[in-house]
């Protein structure tokens, strides 16, 4: 009997484990940024929504000047909106969308019927 009969045979099983384990970690990564990509992605539309509110409250307040704040709601995401302050006001919104959530605050001062924008920034 050949000593080396079974050489080929363990040559191939290493040859496709290796193989394996390539094709395993490749879609294993795949998959990892799939979901990191989707996380950033509701994290953006929290972001947006948030936006939306602010917005929204803008032209409530130009219509308004006593508004205070409500839900917004977009599709299956909500902006949280309030109002604070006399002049200079203060807007905050929330987006949520998801398990996410972002929060803008906005400071305006009216004059004549003007609202301007003092600051605009996002509160991690």
């Amino acid at each position: 009997m050949n000593k080396n009969s079974g050489q080929a045979l363990m040559t191939l099983v290493v040859y496709v484990g290796v193989a394996i384990l390539i094709i395993s970690a490749a879609v294993i990564m795949i998959l990892v940024n799939s979901i990191a990509t989707n996380k950033f992605e509701q994290g953006s539309d929290a972001y947006y929504i948030a936006e939306d509110g602010i917005e929204n409250a803008l032209q409530q307040l130009l219509r308004n000047p006593s508004y205070s704040g409500e839900t917004v709601m977009i599709d299956m995401s909500s902006a949280q909106v309030s109002v604070s302050g006399i002049n200079p006001k203060t807007i905050t919104s929330i987006g949520k969308t998801g398990n996410f959530q972002r929060r803008i605050d906005v400071t305006v001062a009216s004059s004549s019927g003007v609202l301007n924008v003092l600051t605009w920034k996002e509160i991690y």
